[in-house]
């Protein structure tokens, strides 16, 4: 059986990597998929972007729902928001890889001290396809463009910087 393929858009926030997945998601309409998203990710209960794309998802608490899903019929598997789970994702997405289903997942790669997330590292390292986004807004009047992205809460201020 021929492996499945990986590929990953990652980078920090306000890079459009939802964005980015929901497009394969659409521009793959014919090939039967699931797509996934954690349940701790309490923003919506779909996959969703500032666009304004939207695609229904099945929320998840653990990378081994994963497998209670996938089936004969599944060709691709969508992964959104990988930084919300732990390293387990990459060992999983593996079994999936290996059963020959194509997985494209999303998310964060580092956090706000510059550390990769468990989950993204691996990935990354093993995709075929790694797609690295770069933050294109810092605000409505702002724009910027940023490998990471850094939030500071204070009672007054509120700053997102990156490079």
């Amino acid at each position: 059986m021929k492996e499945g393929r990986l590929k990953i858009f990652y980078g920090p926030m306000y890079s459009g990597k939802s964005a980015y997945l929901i497009k394969d998601i659409l521009n793959n309409i014919d090939q039967s998929k699931l797509v996934f998203k954690p349940m701790s990710d309490e923003r919506s209960e779909k996959v969703y972007t500032r666009e304004g794309l939207v695609f229904d998802a099945i929320a998840i608490d653990a990378p081994s729902e994963i497998l209670d899903y996938v089936e004969d019929w599944v060709r691709v598997i969508y992964i959104d928001e990988i930084n919300f789970f732990d390293g387990t994702l990459v060992d999983i997405v593996k079994q999936v890889l290996a059963m020959g289903i194509d997985v494209v997942v999303s998310g964060l790669d580092k956090d706000y001290r510059n550390e990769y997330f468990d989950s993204s590292k691996g990935i990354i390292d093993y995709a075929d396809i790694s797609v690295k986004l770069k933050a294109t807004k810092f605000s409505e009047l702002r724009p910027c463009s940023s490998h990471f992205s850094l939030t500071v809460f204070a009672p007054f201020i509120t700053m997102k910087s990156g490079s």
